[in-house]
């Protein structure tokens, strides 16, 4: 759970948590509930995230801005 939560911080403050991507995501919010899982990682591609599979069923989702900022911390 904690490395989750470090993820949403990174996440968030990536995104500097302002008005436009909540608006953003409103809006396609029903993208996402008429198109399911797929909706929702058109909308992780949109946000530039590079989506390829995992074990079984999941999916790993990463963003080079976010990995390079994970890169610059453990420096």
């Amino acid at each position: 759970m904690v490395a989750w939560k470090q993820y949403l911080k990174s996440f968030a403050s990536f995104f500097e948590l302002s008005l436009a991507p909540i608006k953003y995501l409103s809006q396609r919010k029903s993208q996402i509930k008429c198109n399911g899982k797929q909706g929702l990682l058109i909308i992780m591609r949109d946000l530039g995230f590079h989506i390829s599979n995992g074990r079984g069923e999941h999916k790993v989702f990463t963003h080079p801005e976010l990995s390079n900022r994970t890169r610059d911390s453990e420096q």
